[in-house]
């Protein structure tokens, strides 16, 4: 009978792994990140090849599964000729594989006979914008729902977007910091509404051999008063309360070793779907 028990027991412990596994790999969200630079005449063409052109497209993938999600932001800060670029296009999908252009490829050749050539769709695009780089991330950490599905994101379009280097042996220390440490703290900025959603993002378009990792992380705030106000003692004390200053100050030493910020954006929605 105890056989029969512990039996039961690993079967059903591997049955709820291979469940917890499987949702997992359901809940995967890849981002390919398109960085853009746009000729000051050149806004409003842009603006109509997206709608006309892009937009539906990526609606109708959308709607067959095959995209999770589109974001059209621009550059809010730093802003100027001096900035690279001011346009930032971004694709959420469920996988990696979704996110090579022979998927959009492939869709627009589906459509029906009379829509625009993807290549012909493309080459109108490159004609009047200068696209800077691109990058693709993974998703690794989030709270209060995912970045792109947010239903909050309606109501307030800023997002402060960080971007992060560590060392590569250092990575994944970083990851588990972020995700042990940090991300408690930030939900209590999402719990009394300063925060909207948190989504840390790891690079997957980098060498195996890079000596650093990029990271990107997605603040969206409920509004720009709101903006860094989150990540101070009194934070942290509400998830350890035990927490005192010296233990603080220890927090951010720690994680000072564990990756270092290079730079710090200001991006808003233009357009979402």
């Amino acid at each position: 009978m105890k056989k029969n028990k512990a039996l039961t027991l690993i079967v059903f412990i591997f049955l709820a792994c291979a469940s917890h596994q499987q949702l997992k790999a359901q809940e995967d969200t890849y981002i390919h990140v398109e960085y853009i630079k746009l000729p000051t005449n050149a806004w409003n063409d842009y603006w109509t090849q997206m709608q006309e052109v892009w937009k539906p497209t990526y609606e109708a993938m959308i709607q067959k599964g095959e995209l999770k999600s589109w974001k059209l932001f621009w550059v809010r800060f730093p802003a100027g000729q001096e900035i690279p670029y001011d346009i930032v296009n971004v694709t959420f999908h469920k996988d990696s594989v979704g996110m090579s252009n022979n998927k959009v490829s492939s869709f627009f050749t589906s459509k029906q006979e009379g829509s625009t050539p993807y290549a012909e769709a493309t080459i109108n695009l490159m004609n009047i914008t200068n696209t800077v780089k691109t990058e693709t991330y993974q998703v690794v950490e989030e709270a209060h729902g995912s970045f792109e599905l947010d239903s909050l994101a309606k109501t307030n379009q800023n997002y402060q977007i960080d971007f992060m280097d560590s060392a590569q042996e250092k990575a994944d220390a970083y990851v588990r910091m972020e995700a042990e440490v940090f991300k408690p703290m930030h939900q209590v900025a999402l719990n009394d509404g300063r925060l909207k959603s948190w989504v840390l993002c790891r690079r997957t378009s980098q060498d195996d051999d890079a000596i650093l990792q990029r990271f990107m992380i997605f603040n969206q705030w409920s509004s720009w008063a709101n903006w860094q106000s989150a990540g101070g003692l009194q934070d942290f004390q509400k998830v350890n309360p035990s927490l005192d200053q010296e233990g603080f100050n220890d927090i951010f030493r720690r994680i000072g070793h564990l990756r270092q910020m290079t730079k710090s954006e200001m991006w808003t929605i233009w357009d979402e779907l």
